[in-house]
């Protein structure tokens, strides 16, 4: 509806509007991620408690840098009515009433003539002010059509009339004839390119000499040259040239567009933004490898998208919203809270969909409250056809579900999200429900999901596989081997199930949980591992594991096999079970370097498992158990710190381009506890100024292990330091590290360190150490009930800083 709204705003019939464009544009979303401590002014939405459009809009609000004209509007009573007693927005579990535009009537011949010339007499003063043609007048009986059709001319204020005024009457074209040029053109261009055909060239505004000297300007030095001469030209001149320079460019050089609209729009006299919005709409869709890189000076294009379209030149009734939204897509978080508050303040109408936008992008930020207020805009700004159970209301409050979590009141257990969104109106489905099961089996509390799940079949949600999938990984992560055989029988007896890779892929990882990974001490390992992979036989084609020589060349698969290609997780469980029913360290090293040369040839299937750190870890995990496995293992972490991408070069997927993982934190702590593990501090500690090199953030694994390595070789003062620190960054004394502190020969050591940190840490240092009860001196038969005390009292105190 983009190029119909166009039309709108400059009175053009929109039976001219091409389906092409309107039915086929679509923009691409590669959002920067960044954070910004300014998002609380975002997140405290003016949208709560409103109750019509009057005091969504504050009259206090000025949106012009001259002072809004004291403008009395004819009252209204049939335009605006269906505004009046709206219920508050989060009030009750309904949405709140909106605008019901089926039911309005036509605004009279009086009183539309007497709101006319209101507009007029707003466009005169301005072009007084601003020493415009006289002629400009006539724009303001287009805003007011613009506003009569938009049914909001009652309630719109006088200083946002004033604001959208005055940003037409500075735009370079504000003709009828120059809106249709446009128009044509771009509906033209945008349907050959999508069409893959040439362009029909008489649709297209052409280069008359003097456009052509401009051209060459252009070419030789745009920023230069150019601008300079296009500072000296007069304002029809520009909007004579403008045009049909900007077509040119777009279609022979992406590039110098960027430098053009960098200099035309850095005037007093802009080009219309719905004009810079389609070339930029364009730019991004088709050209977007090719500027993506395009760097001049300090400029790039993503540095030139927001300068030319910053919100601050945005109109205020009629925004073209393709291009608001190419413009969020490609911004950062703080532009993204930024833009939001600056809509909001200036009153700009938005649709549906560019407040889903909004919603979409502060979710992915993980900015929950500012994802709501953008709900709750949506709820305002509904249109007929558009309700909350729409399917793309449906789809982002599935997203947002996915930031909930539960929390612990006087009223008892709940959720932090769901509630709210309830009470906006929005009506759960299935597939919010799954999610819902999913995040109360994330707490770790398997009756608050049994209890998620017996609401979903009272309210006649029936299961399905994502239900399943939800109640089979609680099931597992709770090694409950009773429930995954119930819910492993309740899938094969439903067909849609039974077949079902994602099921079929988690109830094999749950055989491998079952059999490999928690291995019986008397099972015999060569029947384990046959095991799994007779499974793995009915679900995967069996080629890849011999390529990567784990089985041997002359195995044969049972019969009834399938050559469906194997997940990540599927490959994964098959290597991580090999090496636990095989323990030589040989074996694990010709297993890796084939491994490696696979990756390195593009292999179709196993260089995929390059792009995460399960499997390089399992052969790490594997290696560090003897000390031959050492070197290896530091050789694993130099390839994954070296490697970059590499290619497929065969298969379906041929040339698609796999990006290589590097060593992450579990990565760097396996390799750690290896040196540990072999009493090496020294390349422990190597290991640890390499993590510092690299930026690794540690968690409590990683300091859990560098304890136990400290208290292995009895560094006391070592130790103490490291439990400090790890209290300071917020982890606690757990089970694992109390394990590790019962190796110490001198525990009372530990604690006189720790005291004499926490002296240091207070300043006074002075204190005599004889004073503190826990250096006092105890006899020989006290030594076991002193070590179990004192580890008590370490656990107790080392609490998380809040």
């Amino acid at each position: 509806m983009y190029l119909l709204r166009s039309r709108l705003s400059f009175s053009v019939r929109p039976s001219s509007c091409s389906p092409h464009r309107l039915n086929q544009l679509k923009f691409k979303t590669q959002p920067a991620r960044y954070t910004s401590n300014d998002a609380s002014d975002v997140n405290r939405s003016a949208l709560n408690g409103i109750q019509h459009v009057d005091n969504y809009y504050p009259s206090n609000n000025s949106v012009s840098s001259d002072q809004p004209l004291n403008l009395e509007l004819p009252n209204h009573s049939s335009l605006g009515s269906a505004y009046q007693n709206s219920p508050a927005l989060g009030q009750g579990n309904e949405p709140a009433l909106q605008p019901n535009f089926s039911e309005q009537t036509p605004v009279g011949p009086l009183d539309r003539d007497r709101a006319l010339l209101l507009f007029r007499d707003v466009a005169r003063k301005i072009i007084q002010r601003e020493g415009l043609d006289e002629n400009l007048v006539e724009v303001s009986e287009r805003i007011f059509c613009q506003l009569e059709d938009r049914l909001r001319y009652r309630r719109v204020p006088p200083d946002l009339i004033y604001s959208e005024t005055r940003i037409r009457l500075l735009s370079l074209y504000t003709t009828h004839d120059y809106a249709n040029q446009w128009n044509d053109a771009c509906d033209e261009i945008f349907r050959a390119k999508i069409d893959g055909r040439k362009i029909v060239s008489r649709r297209i505004p052409t280069l008359t000499e003097d456009g052509l000297r401009l051209l060459h300007k252009i070419r030789t030095d745009c920023l230069g040259s150019f601008c300079e001469t296009w500072k000296g030209l007069d304002r029809d001149t520009k909007a004579v040239h403008w045009q049909s320079l900007a077509f040119w460019l777009l279609q022979n050089s992406p590039e110098l567009t960027l430098e053009f609209l960098l200099v035309t729009t850095n005037d007093v006299f802009r080009p219309n933004f719905d004009m810079i919005s389609d070339i930029f709409a364009y730019l991004d869709q088709f050209c977007f490898d090719k500027v993506r890189d395009w760097k001049k000076d300090s400029h790039t294009y993503l540095s030139v998208l927001q300068t030319c379209m910053s919100p601050e030149h945005w109109p205020i009734i009629t925004v073209p919203h393709n291009g608001i939204r190419v413009f969020l897509n490609r911004s950062d978080y703080q532009t993204i809270a930024s833009t939001y508050k600056l809509v909001q303040k200036r009153r700009i109408f938005m649709q549906p969909a560019t407040t889903l936008c909004f919603m979409r992008l502060f979710i992915e930020h993980g900015d929950v409250e500012g994802a709501i207020s953008a709900l709750k805009w949506t709820i305002y700004f509904q249109r007929p056809g558009f309700t909350l159970n729409s399917l793309g209301v449906i789809n982002h409050c599935c997203k947002l579900l996915t930031l909930d979590s539960v929390t612990d009141s006087d009223g008892g257990r709940n959720f932090l999200i769901l509630p709210r969104l309830l009470k906006l109106g929005v009506r759960p489905n299935r597939a919010m429900m799954n999610i819902v099961l999913k995040n109360a089996f994330k707490t770790r509390d398997s009756q608050l999901g049994y209890d998620i799940l017996q609401f979903m079949r009272k309210e006649g949600h029936g299961l399905d596989e994502y239900t399943y999938m939800a109640l089979l990984m609680d099931a597992v992560d709770r090694e409950n081997r009773g429930d995954v055989e119930s819910l492993v029988a309740e899938v094969k007896k439903q067909d849609s199930l039974r077949n079902n890779p994602y099921i079929m892929s988690k109830i094999f990882h749950a055989h491998y949980v079952f059999t490999a990974k928690h291995m019986d001490v008397s099972a015999d390992p060569a029947d384990v591992f046959y095991s799994v992979l007779d499974m793995y036989n009915q679900l995967y084609d069996i080629r890849p594991l011999k390529d990567l020589t784990i089985i041997p060349p002359n195995y044969l698969p049972p019969p009834g096999g399938t050559e469906a290609q194997p997940s990540m997780m599927a490959l994964y469980i098959m290597i991580a079970t090999y090496f636990r029913c095989q323990k030589r360290i040989t074996v694990a090293e010709r297993v890796y370097s084939r491994f490696r040369s696979l990756v390195a040839k593009g292999h179709e299937v196993i260089s995929r498992l390059a792009e995460t750190d399960h499997t390089y870890n399992e052969f790490l995990v594997a290696l560090r158990k003897s000390p031959e496995g050492l070197r290896p293992c530091v050789r694993i972490v130099e390839d994954m710190l070296q490697s970059g991408s590499s290619k497929v070069d065969v298969g379906e997927q041929k040339g698609q381009t796999i990006s290589h993982v590097k060593p992450t934190t579990r990565t760097w702590t396996i390799l750690l506890s290896a040196f540990n593990f072999h009493r090496q501090p020294q390349a422990a500690e190597k290991v640890r100024e390499m993590m510092r090199m690299h930026k690794v953030e540690y968690n409590d694994v990683t300091w859990n292990t560098i304890i136990n390595g400290y208290v292995n070789n009895q560094k006391i003062p070592e130790a103490a330091q490291a439990i400090k620190t790890m209290e300071e960054q917020g982890f606690t004394v757990d089970s694992y590290t109390l394990r590790s502190l019962r190796y110490l020969k001198d525990p009372e050591r530990l604690w006189v360190a720790i005291e004499e940190l926490d002296r240091a840490e207070r300043g006074d240092e002075g204190l005599d150490s004889s004073s503190n009860s826990g250096c006092q001196p105890h006899v020989d038969g006290e030594e076991n009930d002193l070590l179990g005390k004192r580890l008590e009292n370490l656990k107790t105190r080392m609490k998380p800083k809040s």
